[in-house]
């Protein structure tokens, strides 16, 4: 892949996540300043991260069946922009979710055609250093977001922040026209022939590793709010948080994706997850915004283990296949999304949010483990049946 469509590609992730990363944060506060309690809050979020997931799924299907990713692109760019101007006239909640879960539908679209398009086009031995690359922008927009955002909303308001947002989707619309390069049509036969492979044992196993660690990242950042909120900390404290995971986040996904490259990418896979849990357990005990700022830097590393799981499925998906694979895989942070907020929210009502945090922990040692039994070659047991 050459440099420019590499910074197109760069620019155009960039643009989506900078909205997710400055209002997700932020939305519990706004959604209780609607009326809206722990549970319906954790259940509006869970909606609209159904709608991520949806728009993901259906990148896959136009994607083969269109066959035209650079007027997705520009489309789903549209469509952002569009909603986030209504958002920012709004102050119906219900409206809000709606046209919320429209810009979150759209942003799955977008973040799932970029996989593609990289995984089609990305070298066989630089494929870890071009997802690594695109994914730079998750951690720019953490910091962007989290150094803006709380400052933007407590000076002039959510609707001011939505407006501003709508103004950065120019940049995905003016590159989608004049930079991108779409990939030639692949023919119908071929692409039939091979579905087959993403039906194996490893691709499912790293999708339920992704599911269940992203489980716990989106159920923590509902918790976290709450928990920061409640101990007296204002937008702007919160928004740090985001900022700090984006500055140690930042370099992690193109520095790991090269490693990976030369390395393996299975154990650097199982140490992200692993790390996750550290992190889940430290924020239940944070009470300070060191500690909390302390916990999201073990997370910092989760971001890259999606780009390390996209090198992984196009390391040993026929190209004909991505489009399916790569959407299905872009889903799981979303569908993580979806259980761990409707999850999350109905039981730290119940529980509180320590006690839920710590069961939250078990489940990126699952990941781990799922990511390690999908290593090739991978037996803990062999030693055992020999000696036997």
């Amino acid at each position: 892949m050459n440099r420019r469509q590499l910074g197109a590609l760069m620019a155009l992730n960039f643009a989506p996540l900078l909205i997710g990363n400055s209002i997700m944060p932020l939305l519990p506060i706004y959604a209780r300043s609607m009326g809206a309690d722990v549970a319906v809050t954790g259940l509006v979020l869970g909606i609209i991260f159904a709608s991520l997931s949806a728009g993901a799924l259906f990148s896959g299907w136009l994607s083969d069946r269109f066959q035209q990713r650079r007027l997705t692109l520009f489309a789903s760019a549209a469509v952002k922009l569009a909603a986030l101007l209504l958002m920012s006239q709004t102050d119906n909640f219900a409206i809000f979710v709606v046209l919320t879960s429209i810009v979150w539908f759209a942003g799955g679209v977008t973040t799932s055609t970029i996989g593609i398009l990289a995984g089609m086009q990305a070298g066989a031995a630089s494929r870890g250093r071009t997802f690594g690359a695109i994914a730079l922008g998750g951690g720019i927009s953490q910091i962007l977001a989290g150094v803006a955002a709380g400052t933007i909303v407590a000076q002039a308001g959510f609707q001011t922040l939505f407006l501003l947002l709508a103004g950065v989707q120019v940049i995905p619309l003016v590159v989608a026209v004049l930079i991108v390069r779409d990939v030639p049509p692949v023919p119908r036969q071929r692409k039939q022939a091979s579905e087959q492979p993403i039906q194996s044992q490893t691709f499912w196993l790293l999708l339920g590793a992704s599911v269940l660690a992203y489980i716990v990242s989106f159920g923590t950042t509902l918790g976290r709010t709450i928990m920061m909120e409640k101990l007296g900390f204002d937008p702007a404290a919160i928004s740090s948080a985001v900022a700090i995971t984006g500055i140690v986040a930042t370099p992690l996904p193109f520095v790991l994706g090269t490693l990976s490259d030369r390395v393996g990418r299975h154990p650097l896979l199982a140490l992200a997850y692993a790390l996750t849990a550290v992190g889940t357990i430290i924020l239940s005990l944070a009470t300070t915004l060191g500690g909390f700022w302390l916990a999201t830097i073990m997370f910092a590393m989760l971001p890259s283990g999606l780009t390390l799981s996209s090198a992984l499925v196009t390391d040993t998906v026929p190209r004909e296949a991505l489009g399916s694979a790569l959407s299905r895989l872009s889903t799981t942070p979303w569908i993580g999304g979806i259980i761990g907020f409707t999850g999350t929210g109905a039981l730290i009502q119940a529980l509180g949010p320590q006690p839920v945090f710590l069961l939250l922990a078990v489940l990126p040692v699952l990941s781990a483990g799922l990511v390690l039994r999908a290593t090739p070659g991978f037996d803990p047991l062999a030693r055992f049946r020999h000696a036997r």
